[in-house]
This record gives C-alpha cells, structure tokens and sequence, in this order.
C-alpha cells in the first residue's frame, strides 16, 4: 500500500504541463506619470516564466519598472510612466513543455493640470 501511494506521488508530481494563459494581457490607456500594471495569470507545470518584450525588445527592471509574481499571475509594473513607454507589450511565458505569448498596447497622454484645462475650454468654445 506504501508503495502505491508513493508512486502516485511521484508520478503526480512529475507530470508536466504547457504553460496557459487563464487571463490575457489587458491594454492600457494612460497619462504621463501614472503608474501603470500589466497582469497575466497563467498555469502549467513547472511554474512558468516570463520575459517581457516592449515593441520586440527586451524589458528590463530599472527604478521605475518592475517585475512582479503572486502565485500564477505575472506582472510588469511602470511607475511614473513616461510618453517613451507607450508601445506594444508582449509576455512571453515559457517552462521546459511549452510557450504562450500575450500581447497589450501602452497608450501615454499628456497629464494637462486644472489650469490648461480651463485654457482648452475657453478657447474651444466659439461665440457668434
């Protein structure tokens, strides 16, 4: 009996699975300084990795960009992002069975403050 369960146990534990995204990459509108999250929550066996690609180049962690896990969801965090990282964003989630990809866009305005606001307004509006 000892020998059954142990069995199962290996085999259970061994078994390896493709990775799959349970949640795609969403795609994010923004303003210049905002801090902005990219999530994807996968599954597979062994846990997954990611590497994230901006516009196909290789993202990597400065001050201002994260990387972040919580169990199976991978994220790319920004803060205080900047018009230069607005762009197409792929994960690529592999593991030794498979890879997955996901893929959002960045969009990055311009953060007017009440004063410009109220400039664009007024100018906008035509009198006859």
């Amino acid at each position: 009996m000892l020998f059954l369960f142990l069995f199962l146990y290996v085999c259970c534990e061994t078994e390896k699975a493709s990775p799959v995204i349970l949640v795609p990459l969403k795609d994010v509108p923004a303003h210049e300084g905002d801090t902005v999250s990219l999530d994807v929550k996968v599954s597979g066996s062994p846990l997954p990795q990611v590497k994230w690609l901006r516009d196909s180049k290789t993202v990597t962690e400065t001050s201002r960009v994260r990387f972040t896990r919580d169990q199976n969801t991978l994220g790319l965090l920004i803060i205080k992002i900047q018009p230069t990282d607005a762009g197409v964003y792929k994960a690529v989630i592999d593991n030794d069975v498979g890879k997955c990809i996901s893929t959002a866009t960045i969009t990055v305005g311009r953060k007017y403050s009440l004063y410009v606001k109220y400039l664009l307004l007024c100018t906008s509006q035509c009198y006859v």
